[in-house]
């Protein structure tokens, strides 16, 4: 539920090599399950997570973007990481948008 709606549905949780943008590990759970509850992570390996992980255990090394909570913002130095974080995690997000384009582009398709 969000705000007054409620969405039902699942969610695609996703393990990527960053090295060859390709999905190493998947698992599917319904929308009511938080995404830090699932860790698709094998001890050892480097685990880079977004701020909606902030806080929750790894089985892998856990390099996790800092979030600002109240009263104790984010310093330059941690701004910088995260930085440096995203840049590691942009390429995992290409095959996403391939996937969304080829969906979009399937949905033109049938509305003309």
């Amino acid at each position: 539920m969000k705000g007054e709606e409620f969405y039902f549905g699942y969610k695609l949780h996703n393990k990527v090599d960053v090295g060859y943008c390709l999905i190493r590990a998947i698992e599917t759970t319904t929308t009511s399950v938080h995404d830090s509850q699932v860790d698709l992570s094998v001890e050892g390996e480097p685990v880079y997570r977004d701020k909606g992980y902030f806080g929750a255990a790894a089985r892998g090394r856990s390099v996790t973007m800092y979030r600002a909570t109240r009263g104790h913002p984010l310093s330059s130095w941690d701004r910088m990481r995260n930085l440096q974080i995203s840049r590691i995690r942009a390429p995992g997000e290409r095959p996403f948008a391939v996937s969304l384009t080829l969906v979009s582009e399937s949905f033109d398709a049938v509305e003309t």
